[in-house]
């Protein structure tokens, strides 16, 4: 019987991060869920790690691998790939630096038709990111007082038990602004009605906006997730931003159109 629930995990080569996040998949409290890797053009040391926790852990039997050509950053055609490939009702977005809480899933799976979810991050420190991924700690199943003495010694910016507040505005509607996918679920039906994510935005930038505002256009309400879908984003370089100006151009181009459907989306994976 398919999954209900598809979490999509975007990663380009960064197998240590990938990993942590796998095992925080892994021990989540509720396990009626599969888990798509779309992988930007990574190389064998990725394709090896997500074979193996395909065929045996936690995850096995519920992992799929969809790997796309080294082609620059293409995020919005990776997810779309996953998509394709998923077989869940709800399509839950994870990138591959953000390792989730045990209750993530739990906590997306709230979404449905008409309503897409929002959920926060907790940013871990660079020393913070480094001793963890070197010492193959579980972020997800680390104690509250484990956090606590992190936060107090400034290696977290928030407590995770406590991410997501103030409360007041805890599942209320949200502007399209505080959508982003690396920590976000929308139902299947909603995301094939706008064709998905659109695949002109290329390198970092905006292809989460784009989506958020064409799921908006289409009549789908954006409202905060639980403090239970918090993740853990971890410390890494600034990406490439060169194409940011052209991203920021497509995404004035669509507010002022009102358009609801991607120029190129999923629809034309096959063409």
């Amino acid at each position: 019987m398919p999954s209900s629930l598809s979490v999509i995990v975007t990663t380009y080569e960064w197998p240590e991060a990938l990993e942590a996040v796998l095992a925080g998949l892994g021990a989540q409290d509720d396990d009626d869920f599969e888990v798509v890797v779309a992988d930007d053009g990574s190389g064998a040391v990725t394709r090896e790690l997500v074979e193996q926790a395909a065929g045996r852990g936690a995850l096995a039997g519920r992992l799929k691998h969809a790997w796309q050509e080294d082609d620059g950053f293409r995020a919005a055609r990776c997810r779309n790939l996953a998509a394709s490939m998923a077989e869940g009702s709800i399509l839950v977005m994870l990138d591959g630096d953000c390792v989730p809480r045990p209750g993530f899933v739990r906590a997306h799976r709230r979404c449905r038709p008409g309503v897409a979810l929002r959920g926060s991050r907790c940013l871990l420190q660079e020393n913070a990111t480094r001793e963890a991924l070197e010492g193959g700690e579980a972020l997800g199943g680390f104690t509250h007082a484990r956090w606590f003495s992190w936060w107090r010694r400034g290696r977290v910016n928030r407590l995770p038990l406590l991410a997501g507040t103030p409360v007041p505005w805890l599942g209320r509607r949200l502007s399209w602004k505080s959508f982003r996918t690396c920590n976000a679920s929308v139902h299947r039906s909603d995301f094939e009605a706008i064709d998905g994510f659109d695949h002109a935005f290329k390198g970092w930038g905006y292809e989460d906006s784009d989506l958020a505002i064409r799921l908006r256009s289409s009549g789908v309400v954006i409202r905060g997730a639980t403090p239970a879908a918090a993740v853990l984003h971890l410390w890494h370089d600034e990406q490439d931003r060169s194409l940011e100006g052209e991203n920021r151009a497509r995404l004035e181009e669509l507010r002022d159109s009102g358009r609801t459907v991607a120029r190129a989306g999923l629809s034309t994976l096959s063409a």
